[in-house]
């Protein structure tokens, strides 16, 4: 919806906060086959998701949300949140590459 309302779609804040999903997703893979394979080696990929979420989190928080809020209605931000909870649980509630 942010990109639709304000065309910002390749150059805006959402391919960042996509790319940082990745990266996120990469980290939390690379976590899980250590402990997996009990290697349990993880710091240096436990502090990187860290860095990655503290950063991530703060520009969602401080920047993207209420910008997404200064360009939506009330009813617009309602079908947002009526769709994250009709989101099927197994696509969010698996470990990294559905383990």
């Amino acid at each position: 919806m942010w990109e639709e309302k304000t065309g910002m779609i390749e150059d805006g804040p959402t391919p960042i906060m996509r790319h940082e999903h990745s990266q996120i997703k990469q980290l939390l893979d690379a976590i899980h086959q250590k402990v997996e394979g009990q290697n349990l080696e993880t710091d240096q990929d436990e502090l990187a998701l860290l860095n990655v979420l503290s950063s991530h989190n703060r520009k969602e928080e401080h920047a993207l949300y209420p910008a997404i809020d200064n360009v939506t209605n009330d009813d617009e931000r309602m079908t947002i949140f009526s769709n994250m909870k009709s989101i099927p649980e197994d696509r969010y509630n698996a470990c990294c590459s559905g383990h």
